[in-house]
């Protein structure tokens, strides 16, 4: 069964899993248009509206039995904790049920990394947005990271390095909306210590409470208060000594959140003098290029592999390495309608993919979170640093064009 298969990531392991297994249960969303594998042969669909989370749990439960559903997966951020406690209802392979919210609420991650010994940026307080501007205001050392708790996507978080520099979301949603699925989220932010570095990320899978680390990427972002990402690499180029000190504080924050069944995806940040800080974990894998750059990197498919861990399948050994692999995400200058993407490169050669996620005319939110990419192109390369150059190469050729609205 997989929750919401929106999206070219969960569209595809519905494929792979038909292709594997035989049949399939989605749960779709009745807020959101259904997506076209709803209607592939082997494929049983579902309606619920997740707003009302204790109704849809009980009518998933329901259908899974119905079905004789055997494990059950999410690609969606906001759905991890309901997977949790469904998981848990069914006596399916999934996480610990005493701390379902640990792997997506960051109020609670930073409790269970502090109680763990996990080393992570320290958070200095936890509020509610109003309080914030008097508590910025106050004794607290800057600079500091805000991060609301139950976000995705970056909206919300900047980094202040005076309190002066606290600006209003540009995107005009407030720090307490409503997850895209309607249920309300925890409106609280944390004030974390602002730790600058390398960024990097890394893809595990652990089963049965053993894991297993896949691919380390590393990632570029941009500057300023807001942090976008926008670039990935991988495999990363780190030396064994960065590389084992990646993997030993993923494999910490993954016992932490209570990871027992699942693919995750851990942030990481090495500052100047080698330390490494976890930022958060995630109960599913990386999006964006990252589930590309994973399978070109290593062949690992994530997707087949979510699949294999909801069912407890023992998971087959890596490949091994493939090839290094560069992506650039492109944002525009500013909010504004979408005009054109120009110079974007061909698919061919050492180009693997191509695309255009938004459309000319889009009217596009100010480049401050992911919601405002355009597109991205993913190069390969024999080492990482072909790879990056060829990519940065390409980008410096890409203009994105926007007209006020």
């Amino acid at each position: 069964m997989i929750l919401d298969p929106t999206g070219s990531d969960s569209e595809n392991a519905v494929r792979t899993a038909v292709r594997d297994f035989g049949n399939v249960l989605v749960v779709c969303h009745t807020g959101f248009r259904a997506p076209e594998c709803v209607d592939a042969p082997g494929v049983v669909a579902i309606g619920v509206d997740f707003a009302d989370r204790t109704a849809a749990l009980a009518r998933i439960s329901q259908a899974a039995r119905e079905y004789r559903v055997d494990g059950a997966a999410t690609f969606k951020e906001y759905l991890v904790p309901f997977l949790n406690r469904l998981c848990a209802a069914l006596s399916l392979p999934g996480n610990d049920p005493s701390h379902p919210d640990a792997a997506r609420n960051k109020v609670t991650m930073s409790e269970r990394f502090a109680a763990c010994g996990v080393s992570a940026p320290a958070t200095r307080a936890v509020c509610t947005a109003g309080e914030l501007p008097a508590l910025l205001g106050g004794t607290l050392r800057f600079p500091v990271v805000v991060k609301p708790a139950e976000r995705a996507g970056s909206v919300g978080v900047q980094v202040l390095r005076t309190a002066a520099e606290l600006c209003p979301e540009p995107d005009g949603t407030p720090v307490d909306a409503l997850s895209p699925y309607g249920f309300p989220l925890d409106n609280r932010v944390l004030v974390q210590d602002c730790v600058d570095g390398t960024e990097y990320s890394v893809e595990s899978v652990t089963r049965d409470g053993v894991t297993r680390h896949l691919c380390i990427t590393e990632k570029t972002t941009t500057t300023g208060a807001f942090r976008v990402e926008t670039g990935h690499c991988a495999p990363a180029p780190v030396d064994p000594a960065r590389e084992r000190r990646l993997l030993a504080e993923a494999t910490a924050a993954i016992r932490a959140v209570g990871i027992r069944n699942a693919v995750s995806h851990t942030e990481l940040i090495v500052d100047g003098s080698g330390t490494c800080f976890v930022v958060e974990v995630a109960a599913r894998p990386g999006a964006s290029t990252i589930g590309v750059l994973a399978r070109l990197a290593t062949g690992i498919d994530l997707g087949e592999l979510v699949i294999r861990t909801a069912l407890g399948i023992e998971n087959a050994s890596p490949p091994g390495r493939r090839e290094a692999a560069a992506s650039r995400l492109l944002l525009p200058p500013r909010g504004g309608r979408l005009v054109a993407v120009h110079g974007m490169p061909a698919v061919g050669g050492d180009v693997r993919a191509v695309v255009h996620t938004r459309p000319p005319g889009t009217v596009l939110p100010p480049p401050t979170s992911n919601y405002a990419r355009v597109g991205y192109f993913i190069v390969a390369g024999a080492d990482a640093h072909a790879a990056n150059r060829r990519a940065d190469e390409l980008l410096s050729q890409v203009a994105v064009e926007v007209e006020p609205c």
